[in-house]
């Protein structure tokens, strides 16, 4: 069904279908037709909740684990912050593929009254109705909106794309033996007594000053040996940067503290990334990208107090275990 609703006159139409799920009956947007106005905006003061959410009475479920509020149409193209216009998102959906083809929206945008843009949802899954499969997007041209509950463009699409729906995937890698080993070797010199304070008196400085953990909590102090001493050619450690106190992990830091999480694990678990805090609310696989249970690089001696981007001063968490954890965290 159709919906006018002149939402302080953003000419914007809604198309919703009604399903059934948990035993009530709720709505779930299907389509969205609305004018473009760029407005630089991304996000609301509180996200509306997905119209699929609510039932009966006026209540509203809680949020769908590994999902964000996503909006359909983005505020910063102008659209708005209500239920209608949001639906459930997976957090790596959300933060980079959707996010993407809104900044190709924006690069195709040409600047007029008569910009329009169409979001067409599909749903796939029938034990989860909530969640879209797809989202289709077309940029028009020349799009009129006559008084009613139809629209017409004359022009074909300047732009479209379909961003799908899937669920985070854990990534599980394969292990090279000589890298392996190469990790091997380098702890048992961590064990011996080897430390980055030990192996110049530049880093010295920073212990008791909030740059370094102690030493029996530094799970990747191996790293730091194979970077500043072994410098092997099977793994060069390439794109490190600058280390430093109160400085952030490069994304080469990251990739190389996750790599070396994987090949930590034993069992049915090897090769695939754990959160290394046991308070750590995900038990499960960590995957890729912004899910709750996506992988962070987390400082063990927060960078706001000092703590260095080194090696020995990361940890593997989850996302939703460091976006709680706060600045008196060790």
């Amino acid at each position: 069904m159709w919906e006018w609703n002149d939402y302080t006159k953003n000419d914007l139409l809604i198309e919703s279908e009604r399903i059934m799920h948990a035993g009530s009956f709720r709505l779930r947007p299907t389509k969205i037709v609305s004018r473009v106005r760029l407005t630089g905006r991304t996000r609301g003061a509180v996200n509306a909740q997905p119209l699929a959410y609510g039932h009966g009475m006026g209540m509203v479920e809680t949020r769908m684990y590994d999902t964000e509020a996503g909006h359909i149409m983005g505020l910063r193209l102008g659209g708005l912050n209500i239920s209608e216009n949001v639906v459930p998102m997976f957090a790596h959906v959300n933060r980079d593929l959707f996010r993407t083809l809104e900044r190709d929206l924006e690069n195709h945008y040409r600047t007029g009254a008569d910009m329009g843009v169409e979001y067409s949802l599909a749903y796939a899954d029938l034990a989860e109705p909530r969640v879209p499969s797809s989202i289709t997007v077309r940029l028009l041209r020349n799009m009129a909106f006559p008084v009613g509950t139809a629209y017409t463009y004359a022009i074909p699409a300047l732009h479209s794309a379909t961003v799908v729906q899937v669920p985070p995937v854990i990534n599980r890698i394969a292990i090279d033996p000589q890298i392996a080993l190469l990790f091997a070797q380098a702890r048992a010199a961590v064990a011996g007594g080897w430390t980055l304070e030990s192996y110049s008196t530049d880093f010295a400085d920073w212990v008791g000053r909030g740059g370094l953990p102690p030493v029996d909590q530094r799970p990747y102090a191996f790293l730091d040996y194979l970077y500043f001493v072994v410098d092997s050619p099977l793994l060069p450690l390439e794109g490190v940067g600058t280390i430093g106190k109160g400085r952030v992990f490069s994304t080469a830091q990251r990739g190389y503290i996750a790599m070396a999480n994987r090949y930590a694990q034993t069992g049915p678990k090897v090769g695939e990334c754990w959160s290394d805090v046991p308070d750590d609310p995900i038990k499960t696989a960590l995957v890729q990208l912004g899910a709750e249970s996506g992988i962070e690089i987390d400082h063990i001696s927060p960078k706001s107090r000092g703590g260095s981007n080194a090696f020995s001063n990361g940890q593997v968490t989850s996302r939703k275990y460091n976006g709680a954890k706060n600045n008196t965290v060790g």
